[in-house]
């Protein structure tokens, strides 16, 4: 078990905070990877913290920031801790994602452009 999902491209980070912006999630992975898209999803009941669907540039970009990460918990300066898992691991927060029937076929939205933002030099993982 364990290891990459083939084709997948986006990663839940947990324990996100109120004050935590799209743009700051992503300014967390930049270094590591190219981000096509963040969306942050609240608590519906408080508004508060709630968790973040990072989408990479590609599936080996999302691999990498995986085989970096190893389960172990991004550490904030204030000490806090963010966990990152690829998205479809998790069947996600009562009253949060869509109910999942069977195998979805993935590519609901299209493609994202990454173009500017630097890729992180490094081997390809695989």
């Amino acid at each position: 078990g364990g290891g990459g999902e083939a084709g997948a491209r986006t990663l839940r980070v947990r324990d996100i905070e109120r004050w935590m912006s799209e743009e700051y999630v992503a300014s967390l992975f930049t270094n590591m990877a190219v981000v096509s898209n963040v969306t942050i999803v609240r608590d519906r009941t408080t508004g508060g913290g709630g968790y973040a669907l990072l989408e990479l540039d590609s599936s080996s970009a999302a691999s990498s920031i995986m085989e970096v990460v190893k389960d172990q918990p991004i550490v904030m300066k204030n000490g806090r801790r963010l966990h990152v898992s690829w998205a479809s691991e998790s069947a996600g927060a009562p009253g949060g994602d869509r109910p999942r029937r069977g195998e979805a076929s993935g590519r609901e939205k299209g493609g994202g452009r990454g173009e500017g933002m630097g890729y992180w030099g490094g081997d390809p993982v695989g």
